[in-house]
């Protein structure tokens, strides 16, 4: 990505994620020259840190993330209740129909590259293609999504700033569950983390059958809402980390 692109996307992340945070933050008080304070200081402790680890920012298009979500869901796309494998061309089902189904402007052959380098599907026989996960892969490490990490932080925040400032019956919208324990053992971090994507991919493969089932038809778009749920698990090196302590 050219340097400039990458500047780019920076700004406009971080202006997604500030924006409902200050109006959040304004509304129970906190002044700018506060605020400004605050992120002075956290600035001043990255400087002064001998850890500073430099991220590369990656981009997927997230069209990409609806399209397997369709093939993971749609019953046309299904075999037994699974992702069917399908042909690489023609009609429903296809791969190229399942692309034309969320934007035909997409292309197939582009698409299918860069899932077989990223190993998200395979070509099977030459002329029919099969998943091999039911979700787009977020990086992590030195390299990662921002914008992805934009859109789960600033729609998690504007959730929070709609129902408390905007919401037009205070107090009844806001709907918010933790699931959570302090007394489990570090070794079960592995396992819990399996666990909770499996249950995660299987509720919000659920709402997008509701979603796609719910959706506007094309000529009646006019002011269409966007609805959603985005779930988020962190616990990748705790197992692996801790769990060797204590074997």
């Amino acid at each position: 990505m050219p340097e400039h692109d990458h500047r780019q996307v920076v700004a406009e992340s971080a202006d997604r994620m500030v924006g409902p945070l200050i109006r959040i933050l304004a509304s129970v008080g906190l002044s700018e020259t506060a605020f400004l304070a605050i992120c002075a200081s956290h600035f001043a402790e990255i400087r002064r840190s001998p850890l500073r680890r430099r991220l590369r920012v990656v981009v997927r298009d997230p069209r990409h993330a609806d399209i397997l979500t369709r093939w993971a869901t749609h019953p046309r796309y299904l075999k037994a209740g699974v992702p069917a494998r399908l042909k690489l061309a023609g009609r429903a089902p296809s791969f190229a129909s399942l692309i034309r189904d969320v934007d035909g402007s997409l292309s197939p052959d582009l698409i299918l590259k860069d899932w077989c380098q990223s190993k998200i599907a395979r070509r099977v026989g030459g002329d029919h293609v099969e998943p091999l996960v039911r979700f787009i892969p977020t990086k992590s490490g030195r390299e990662f999504d921002l914008a992805f990490l934009a859109t789960m932080t600033s729609d998690f925040l504007r959730a929070h700033e709609f129902n408390i400032l905007h919401g037009t019956r205070l107090g009844r919208g806001l709907f918010q569950r933790l699931a959570y324990s302090y007394d489990v053992h570090p070794k079960l971090a592995v396992g819990f983390n399996t666990f909770a994507r499996a249950q995660a991919a299987l509720l919000l493969e659920s709402i997008d059958d509701w979603l796609a089932r719910h959706q506007m038809p094309r000529q009646r778009r006019k002011r269409p809402a966007r609805l959603g749920l985005g779930i988020y698990v962190v616990n990748e090196t705790l197992g692996a980390s801790r769990g060797k302590s204590d074997r």
